[in-house]
């Protein structure tokens, strides 16, 4: 048997009713047990029966119905049970009853005072929980703040209420962090639950059991439930920092329970789970958004709640290389690695680690493992990543391959200005391997190869230097420094110069270096030949040509570099016009003018000085173009200037003129340039090197012995053009016959359908206006010994003066035949075959040496280029129709002035040889010649 109460008093003073308690009485402990269930069905049940059968006393049984049925919403039962009590003997477990029934039917002032009514009933030692029972009244009914407000003012004005009221106070704030989670006010419900848990003191008081059955309010676990409702408010707040905390928290206060209940340690594991993914998703949003520091934070407390987490030792290396806190970021590819080797995402953060800590070889090897642990992977969709990735053996592929295009296109050997030491490209290419600058370049792709990157890397890596110096009597050559290097070599001028120079182009930070002297095996044929016609383009691909200026002293006056001996020798022209980038130095290796700029072409003073020296202007020589144009000028250039062997004045050419020849041992100067003039001519069809005067070459009579025949300029085409020229050649037109006008149009279109000079086999098939000579006769002088003078008369020419050493005589000749001919073979200069709208004409003593307006042109280009200016080409033949007259009338002008000429021997066989002379030809035709009588035709020139 156990008793119920009837005296509220009594209940909340006593541990548990005993039979010593008078105020008690007997009644079935079945109602007890379900009450305390929270059976409120059986207990109402069972009092039911109770009061039927009519058990004493009566009206605290129908009291204690009116109680259950309150907590059961039955309002208006409650209410009846409660009056009736009340009827038969006021009680306070009545008036509570009924003042719980009148606030959950809405009637608030009723409610309170009935409340009010049992506070006046009780005496002082009931008036606190009476107190409590009224807040927690008002709370249930909705009347949230006045409950609260209630609670507390009883928990201040009592110290007795206080010790139970913080209670119903936690409970509250609760309830109300529960009303704003549902409203979704995470942030209030935060605030409300961190007061509760500031509130809620630890232990059990009995007197809070009668609460429950009273009101219904569970306060067993209060306070645990507290911190579980605070770690969800924080959760659904995204505050997981807040979350750890409060679970840290929880695992000190509540240790002991947490190791008794077990579904308490699987709650709290649960909700760190939540955590790690909630900060793992932080993380990635940090670390997407490069807030790699917040990234790492959310990272590392994740690992302090699951250090087994692969993924997040991954992310958090990530960030850390981000920040190049490489070996940080290291510490968790390796530590991802050890916890899953067989993924291959440990070992592609492990590669940028490395790749970071400059470690490239390591790093070269950690990307090939997770190449392979990719292709490895069981699982498909990891398996088609490996198409994402490149292997580091297919970028090495493509660096060799731009390392090959490179060196194809430079010197043969150069020395290694580290260790002094020459390198064939198989040498270099292995350096190259060994070296950091390969290595990051491997280990920086990973996903797609980077030509672009790789090209630049590659040819900043192996940039080179060239020296331009005058050859002494004795220099170091191949077999001197082979499989040695060069700063130990003994002492000699001639090593002292190479070792200077390596060391100039070392401290620039060029690793490779070039020398005409050593870099060279002069003893291979094909190794030499090659070099002679690669030589030009090696300059002009080096970054830097260093001119070292042997015996000139270091002086800071202007002049020593144009009257230099480098400024006289044959090779050094090149070496002036090809590099993109000079330096000069003294003979003591000081900068020349102590100009420290990186390249002395982009000096005023000192291009100033060279334009003096050469007579072409600076921005020619800075923006030269190799090619067989500008002949006349680079002729000239070349005229001034001497090789200790004289071929060579020939083979230093080969490059300004951009052809490629053999280079024949033991051949004469004549033979090289006369093989020089033929290609020049085969490939422009360009007659301008047949303007000389001086001694014919044994290669072909068209051709001078000697270069130095250019050292001045030649008038072979009328200085008339411009103004002056339209307005003759308008005048003209308008003085025309039709006849004449016929005959002039008649003219150019025989100059224009001319074939293109040619030259082959040392034959020179030369396109010209022919005219025979019918007497030559000596003129004679008395202070003329050796140099002979003659007169010359043609048909359609006056007179005409040659000066020649040879012996000239002319036969008697059948009808027809022809023994001399003078020709003009400056056909295209005439005719206007060069017109301003769609090209240039060459002119007899031209001054630019470059187009720097213009790209390169493309074969294409040039093969359309040819046809534009040689209309005998293009597939019309000819040029337009109502042009002709205005050609042929500036023809005529220009036919009419002085004209430059050749005097030609007839060899038999219709081929002529030239015969050389000491002063130009001059010829010009007389007045009232027929146009249509010119004799128009190619020549076979021996």
């Amino acid at each position: 048997m156990s008793y119920f109460f009837y005296s509220l008093t009594t209940c909340l003073t006593s541990s548990f009713p005993t039979d010593s308690h008078p105020v008690f009485t007997e009644v079935n402990s079945a109602v007890y047990i379900s009450w305390r269930r929270a059976d409120l069905a059986r207990a109402e049940e069972i009092l039911s029966c109770e009061i039927e059968r009519g058990s004493s006393p009566l009206h605290y049984h129908v009291a204690n119905r009116a109680l259950i049925r309150a907590r059961l919403r039955q309002w208006d039962g409650a209410l009846d049970d409660a009056q009736t009590s009340l009827l038969v003997k006021p009680s306070l477990v009545a008036l509570i009853a009924k003042g719980f029934s009148q606030s959950g039917k809405g009637c608030h002032q009723a409610a309170t005072e009935t409340l009010d009514a049992a506070l006046e009933a009780c005496d002082l030692e009931e008036k606190d929980i009476v107190g409590m029972i009224k807040a927690i009244t008002f709370f249930d009914a909705g009347h949230r703040d006045e409950g609260l407000r209630h609670i507390c003012n009883l928990v201040i004005g009592s110290a007795r209420a206080k010790q139970h009221g913080v209670f119903i106070q936690t409970k509250m704030y609760a309830l109300l962090a529960a009303d704003a989670m549902n409203n979704q006010e995470f942030m209030r419900a935060t605030l409300l639950l961190g007061q509760a848990r500031s509130l809620c003191p630890s232990g059990q008081y009995p007197e809070l059991d009668t609460l429950t059955l009273v009101s219904g309010w569970v306060f067993s676990g209060l306070r645990l439930a507290v911190y579980q409702q605070l770690c969800t408010a924080f959760e659904a707040a995204e505050r997981t920092q807040d979350v750890l905390a409060t679970i840290r928290e929880m695992e000190d206060v509540f240790k002991d329970e947490i190791k008794l209940r077990n579904e308490l340690n699987q709650w709290i594991t649960g909700f760190k789970c939540r955590c790690v993914e909630a900060l793992e998703f932080q993380g990635d949003r940090a670390l997407k958004n490069e807030g790699y520091e917040s990234a790492i934070a959310q990272y590392s407390e994740a690992l302090t709640l699951n250090p087994l987490r692969v993924s997040l030792f991954i992310k958090r290396s990530e960030a850390r290389a981000s920040l190049s806190l490489w070996e940080a970021a290291l510490k968790d590819a390796d530590e991802a690695i050890r916890l899953n080797p067989s993924s291959p995402w440990g070992y592609e953060r492990q590669h940028a680690a490395l790749h970071g800590l400059k470690r490239y070889d390591d790093a070269i090897h950690a990307l090939t493992a997770t190449i392979s642990s990719l292709e490895g992977s069981t699982e498909p969709e990891i398996q088609r990543l490996r198409s994402n990735y490149i292997s580091p053996s297919e970028t090495m592929e493509t660096i060799f391959e731009v390392f090959t295009d490179f060196v194809r296109n430079s010197p043969f050997r150069l020395i290694d200005t580290t260790s002094g030491r020459l390198c064939n490209a198989e040498k270099r290419r292995e350096i190259f391997k060994q070296d950091p600058v390969f290595q990051e370049l491997v280990s920086s792709m990973t996903t797609q190869t980077h030509r672009e990157r790789i090209d630049i890397v590659t040819r900043r890596y192996f940039r080179y230097v060239m020296l331009s110096h005058r050859w002494e009597v004795k220099e170091l050559e191949l077999g001197d420094v082979f499989d040695k290097s060069i700063y130990e070599l003994d002492a000699s001028p001639a090593a002292t110069k190479l070792q200077r120079f390596c060391q100039l182009a070392r401290d620039a930070q060029f690793r490779w270096a070039w020398s005409d002297t050593c870099c060279i095996d002069k003893d291979k044929d094909v190794e030499f030949e090659r070099s002679i016609n690669s030589m030009f383009h090696w300059y002009r691909c080096s970054s830097a040509t260093i001119v070292y200026l042997a015996g000139v002293p270091p002086l800071m006056v202007p002049g020593a570099l144009g009257k230099s001996i480098w400024m006289t020798r044959g090779w050094t022209l090149q070496e002036l016009l090809s590099p993109p980038v000079i330096r000069f130095y003294y003979e003591d290796w000081t900068p020349y003018l102590n100009n420290a700029s990186l390249n002395h072409k982009e000096s005023a003073d000192i291009m100033e000085e060279i334009e003096g020296a050469t007579g072409v202007a600076a921005h020619d020589l800075i923006a030269f173009r190799p090619g067989p144009e500008d002949i006349r000028v680079k002729l000239r250039l070349a005229s001034t200037r001497e090789t200790t062997v004289p071929v060579d004045m020939a083979y230093g050419l080969f490059g300004i003129f951009g052809v490629t020849m053999p280079v024949i041992h033991g051949e004469t100067q004549q033979n090289a340039l006369g093989r020089l003039f033929q290609e020049i001519v085969a490939r422009s069809g360009d007659i301008e090197c047949l303007a000389w005067v001086g001694r014919s070459s044994e290669f072909n009579s068209a051709f001078p012995s000697h270069i130095r025949v250019y050292e001045h300029p030649s008038g072979t085409v009328p200085c008339i053009d411009g103004e002056e020229l339209e307005q003759r050649a308008a005048e003209m037109r308008r003085a025309w016959t039709h006849e004449q006008e016929e005959q002039a149009g008649q003219f150019y279109r025989g100059l224009e359908v001319l074939p293109q000079a040619h030259c082959a086999n040392q034959r020179l098939y030369l396109p010209c206006i022919v005219f025979r000579v019918t007497m030559l006769e000596r003129i004679k002088r008395a202070d003329d010994d050796v140099r002979r003078v003659y007169r010359a008369s043609t048909s359609a020419l006056e007179d005409t003066e040659i000066h020649t050493e040879e012996r000239l005589s002319l036969k008697v000749q059948a009808q027809g035949a022809e023994e001399f001919v003078l020709v003009c073979p400056w056909i295209y200069e005439l005719s206007d075959a060069f017109p301003d709208d769609h090209g240039r004409r060459h002119p007899a003593s031209g001054e630019s040496l470059s187009d720097s307006d213009s790209e390169p042109e493309s074969e294409e280009e040039k093969r359309t280029s040819v046809m534009r200016t040689h209309p005998r080409l293009s597939p019309s033949g000819s040029a337009p129709t109502d042009e002709t007259p205005l050609r042929a009338s500036r023809l005529v002008v220009r036919f009419r002035q002085p004209l430059g000429a050749f005097l030609l021997l007839s060899q038999g066989r219709r081929q002529f040889k030239r015969i050389a002379t000491d002063h130009e030809i001059m010829i010009r035709v007389r007045e009232g010649i027929s146009l249509a009588d010119m004799d128009l035709r190619t020549l076979e020139v021996i």
